[in-house]
């Protein structure tokens, strides 16, 4: 079916300038068949000069003119068109909206997408279709048409997959304007979520067809959501590129959040920030910003201008090798320490690995501080030269925590100095140990087998005032390895059940994260995002009835992970289980340990409060000590319980 924007009234032509408009779409269902023999268009035109638009001016007595010349620029073929990029994956509300005003100020000829339109992420229909209902609400005001593309948060499971295709019909499709062909693709065909963006079978196909359908247009225009160019294994993507390497092309994607140009396959490829998306909007250097794209077509390819809420930047803003460059040295790399395990000797010593990745000087001030953060200790400032490391001693007189802050500027030839930090906690830690249970737990949410639970949560934070709190809910818990199977069990008190359905994070929820590197890689874990099911593993279960058997986001988490809740008269009880052969390559390369955390979402009075607890504070903050939560375990045994369970 046509969609809604080509029910707008007809386009009024200005006395004066006589532009081409030629716009048209598939009005096919998205079906192979629909497109093997031909296509059907509906098609909208205007009077059109094809020339030149129209100019008169009167005759001046002299040679000379006051202006520098009549090379119009809206010559027949060029044309303009916005780009917006992600709204969700932690939304930042009303700035979508100031989005849509820029482009009704800006006037584009239309508006295409890169997905991540909604929040998404459940299989509630009446949640989804509130959200649906809410960003439908922003694009009535807009005065453009617009064009919708796919995004991982649009998209995550086939009841999403269902409500798309009631609402928008087709999840991918092609259209040609001005002798321009746009193809909107739908990385997330396969629905495997974040990370697992590619193109299937039917897609290649279709887009194979649409290719040799239209060999001479002036450009071929690709959108996507997921820039799966960086992926090893995006299933037909890889083809889909060769079809486009003997073409001038150009394609944009979103998801991550921060900008890169890259130029690869004798084209442009962006990956483009946010327009109100989840940001931490450090700026340009980092590619965090809320932009909208500004894309002209000239004979000579698109022009692209990145058009942010405070400037106008070309499509320089952020190359490939300056994000490289920003990346390499960025604070969470920077400074490694491996963390003591000996809380009984008074005088600790430490050792900092403070690294320049560079090709720039580096100044580097360690500041040795209290627990709090508020007291500096010691000063140590360093010089590095380009791709240098420095060790430095760091001697603390006590075995209380202590933070080390490190302030790092780097000397970039043709840019601003790059300034970052880098927060760490230090405390001796020991070594944890597993449960010594009689059997093989059965993962039932029923933890008679457990015996006492030895662990519970100590650490307790408000999320709305981000500061410490002493609530009457917590949680203790256990771990066991027995059998090939790592298996967390937990036991929570909760005086009241927040489970309103739509996003798992938004409600009431228990969940335990497993880091099962070597020790000196998981001890420096801070939750980057995208390493998620590399260097950590996530399982996340809710209370949403009195038996639960499926752990949140279990479609891409995988199969091989399992877990089960019970609520019970105090709350609810919970287990997690994880084969050691989906983790075992990290387990046994060295030294027989993994990290643990167990995080809990406490909801009250029906929302209004939200405050997050966990055994050890969540890796992502300051103020968890590096190596905190580690387990100790025997590789050999490990390995003989795998060799029992087969």
């Amino acid at each position: 079916m046509c969609p809604s924007m080509c029910q707008s009234p007809a386009m009024k032509v200005s006395s004066l300038l006589f532009l081409p408009f030629l716009f048209t779409v598939p009005t096919v269902a998205q079906t192979t068949e629909s497109h093997e023999e031909h296509e059907h268009f509906v098609k909208f035109r205007t009077q059109v000069d094809t020339v030149t638009p129209y100019f008169k001016v009167s005759k001046g007595t002299t040679s000379q003119n006051p202006w520098n010349h009549l090379d119009f620029y809206n010559q027949a073929k060029n044309f303009q068109f916005a780009i917006v990029t992600d709204r969700t994956g932690g939304e930042r509300p009303g700035i979508f909206s100031v989005g849509i005003e820029k482009l009704n100020l800006l006037k584009p000829e239309f508006v295409m997408s890169v997905g991540d339109l909604i929040e998404g992420y459940t299989e509630d229909v009446d949640q989804l279709n509130r959200e649906w209902d809410e960003f439908i609400g922003f694009i009535e005001q807009l005065e453009a048409p617009f064009f919708y593309v796919p995004g991982n948060h649009d998209i995550t499971n086939e009841v999403m997959e269902e409500i798309w295709e009631e609402r928008f019909g087709r999840t991918y499709y092609h259209f040609l304007y001005n002798d321009v062909l746009f193809l909107a693709l739908n990385s997330e065909e396969a629905i495997q979520g974040s990370g697992g963006g590619g193109i299937e079978d039917e897609q290649y196909e279709y887009i194979k067809r649409v290719l040799e359908m239209h060999p001479d247009v002036r450009w071929t225009m690709v959108f996507t959501h997921q820039p799966m160019w960086i992926y090893e294994n995006p299933r037909r993507w890889w083809d889909v590129e060769a079809l486009l390497a003997d073409r001038d092309h150009t394609v944009f994607a979103g998801h991550y959040h921060n900008y890169v140009k890259r130029e690869r396959n004798n084209a442009n490829y962006y990956t483009l920030a946010t327009t109100g998306g989840g940001s931490r909007m450090r700026g340009p250097l980092f590619g965090e910003f809320d932009h909208i794209v500004w894309v002209t077509m000239t004979d000579n390819g698109p022009v692209v201008a990145n058009l942010l809420l405070d400037g106008i930047f070309d499509d320089d803003i952020r190359t490939e090798d300056l994000a490289n460059m920003v990346n390499m040295v960025s604070s969470e790399v920077a400074m490694t320490i491996q963390p003591g395990f000996n809380p009984n000797v008074t005088q600790q010593e430490y050792t900092a690995k403070i690294q320049n990745y560079s090709n720039s000087p580096m100044k580097a001030d360690l500041h040795v501080m209290d627990a709090t953060g508020t007291t500096i200790t010691q000063t140590i400032p360093l010089d590095l030269e380009p791709n240098s490391v420095v060790m430095q001693d760091i001697s603390v007189d006590h075995a209380d925590p202590i933070q080390v802050k490190a302030a790092y500027r780097y000397a970039f030839d043709g840019y601003p100095d790059l300034e970052t930090e880098q927060i760490v906690t230090l405390q001796p830690q020991f070594f944890h140990t597993l449960a010594d249970t009689d059997r093989r737990v059965k993962v039932d949410g029923d933890l008679s087998e457990w015996g006492q639970l030895r662990y519970s949560s100590a650490y307790a934070l408000d999320m709305t005032s981000q500061t410490p709190v002493d609530p009457a809910d917590g949680f203790r818990f256990d771990v066991s390895m027995k059998r090939g199977k790592l298996v967390v069990a937990v036991d929570v008190t909760d005086d009241e059940y927040y489970v309103p359905g739509g996003n798992p994070l938004n409600q009431d929820g228990i969940g335990v994260i497993v880091d099962a590197n070597p020790f000196g890689r998981s001890s420096q874990n801070n939750l980057d995002q995208e390493k998620v099911f590399e260097d950590w593993f996530p399982l996340l279960i809710t209370p949403s009835d009195d038996q639960v058997n499926e752990l949140a986001y279990q479609s891409i988490i995988g199969k091989y992970m399992s877990g089960a809740l019970k609520r019970t008269s105090t709350g609810y009880t919970a287990e997690f289980e994880m084969p050691l052969k989906a983790i075992m390559r990290r387990m046994t390369e060295g030294d027989g340990t993994f990290r643990l955390n167990v995080l809990m979402n406490d909801f009250d009075r029906n929302g209004d409060s939200h405050v997050t607890l966990g055994w050890k504070p969540s890796w992502d903050q300051p103020t968890s000590a590096l190596g905190s939560g580690t387990f100790a375990f025997d590789p050999e045994d490990a390995i003989e319980e795998i060799t029992k369970e087969e």
